[in-house]
């Protein structure tokens, strides 16, 4: 598992039409293994392109994200894609499944682009599945499955790889309220057994469930948590 996940002095910058708008405005914020973050804030925040940044899927205009020490912004692009490939898991509101492709292939993708043997893989894959009362869809593909359905999938894809983060971009957006709840309860879950998970969310419902709430407005972490 990964040590501590840091952002110092963390910057981004994207053009407007008057200058330059800050995105993320001078963050500094430390990630201990085992912490169920949750980033809240409104439309236009900044939390997502925290996310962004933290994760990796992102370059900052300044500052620096470094886990274990190591520096993200220094890395090499196909360095960076490998080190998110082994040492990361993403979850995102809109599922980013493979249309094409199966369930049990959707999650065997990142075992086979890190290696793994087509066998292993779907083994793998489906053990996953079957952990989240998934084994009667291995064969179904995405517009055959329910919201609720092609989350825990995406939560399987993440998982993969036995990440030592997963980084949850509004994982309920899209979904009811009942597979909202079954979605978050995994996440418990997930908790519960040491992984370490930062959440990003306008809903009071999945802040309830992190252990350590941070606030964002312009940019700008402006309160922040710790729950016992």
């Amino acid at each position: 598992m990964a040590g501590v996940l840091k952002a110092k002095d963390l910057r981004k910058t994207y053009p407007s039409g008057a200058g330059l708008v800050a995105a993320v405005d001078g963050v500094n914020i430390s990630i201990r293994p085992g912490d169920y973050l949750v980033i809240m804030g409104v439309s236009g925040s900044g939390k997502t392109t925290l996310l962004s940044l933290l994760s990796g899927l992102e370059r900052p205009t300044s500052g620096s994200v470094t886990v274990d020490e190591l520096d993200l912004t220094k890395l090499s692009e196909r360095a960076l894609t490998a080190l998110r490939q082994s040492r990361f898991g993403f979850i995102f509101q809109d599922f980013h499944l493979i249309g094409h492709l199966t369930a049990l292939e959707n999650v065997a993708v990142p075992l086979e682009l890190a290696g793994k043997s087509g066998a292993v893989a779907r083994q793998r894959a489906l053990e996953l599945l079957n952990r989240q009362g998934l084994g009667d869809r291995t064969h179904h593909f995405p517009h055959q499955l329910s919201g609720g359905q092609k989350q825990r999938v995406a939560v399987c894809r993440a998982l993969a790889n036995r990440p030592s983060v997963i980084f949850a971009d509004e994982p309920t957006g899209n979904l009811d309220r009942a597979s909202a709840d079954a979605v978050l309860g995994l996440f418990d879950e997930l908790h519960q057994e040491g992984q370490t998970m930062v959440v990003v969310t306008h809903d009071p419902a999945v802040a309830d469930r992190g252990d350590r709430v941070i606030r964002m407005e312009a940019g700008r972490i402006v309160s922040g948590e710790r729950r016992a």
